[in-house]
């Protein structure tokens, strides 16, 4: 395929995989293990595990980096007890590592903000299939989890602007969803 045509052709396949997987297992976890999940805030708990658990471990394991990178900064290399060519290899990842934009960890809270909504407007989404009995409700997390994961495809290359705007747009696409859903569910 030509370049122009294969990123969005692998950004739909991944897309359509990905929201087919993510409607699926929603849809058997509020059939089979949580049969019990019969209002919507019962089916936020599970959107927030859906979209907060792998953010929060990152965030955690990405805490644990700051504070080893700002113990190796407050003692000098030559206190490493380490070869001087790995002094210098740590040294120069740790250069490295200040080096990025500050702004660029606030981006980060803000692409899991926007992916912990993306859980939860998921998690409600599938759980009306079973609360009002309409299958529609499961093309809807098809459709609404497979576009959000055809954006980091289509706009990695555009740096972490980029994909902090694509992931922004869908934490509010989220909310929205939120709010119309729980709209639905009370007519």
């Amino acid at each position: 395929l030509p370049a122009g045509i294969a990123e969005p052709g692998l950004a739909v396949l991944i897309g359509a995989g990905t929201g087919l997987l993510t409607a699926l297992v929603l849809a058997l976890t509020f059939r089979y293990p949580a049969r019990a999940v019969v209002t919507l805030p019962q089916a936020g708990m599970v959107g927030i595990g859906v979209g907060g658990a792998g953010v929060m471990i990152r965030a955690g394991l990405a805490a644990l980096v700051l504070l080893a990178n700002l113990s190796l900064l407050d003692r000098p290399p030559e206190q490493w007890d380490l070869p001087p060519e790995e002094v210098a290899a740590r040294q120069a990842d740790l250069d490295a590592y200040f080096a990025r934009p500050a702004a660029e960890p606030l981006l980060d809270a803000g692409v899991a903000l926007a992916r912990i909504a993306l859980g939860l407007a998921l998690a409600r989404l599938s759980v009306l299939i079973f609360l009002r009995g309409e299958a529609g409700w499961f093309f809807g997390t098809l459709f609404w989890a497979g576009l959000a994961a055809m954006g980091p495809v289509l706009f990695g290359r555009g740096g972490a602007g980029a994909l902090g705007l694509w992931w922004g747009l869908v934490g509010l696409g989220s909310l929205v969803l939120l709010a119309r859903a729980g709209r639905s569910q009370r007519q």
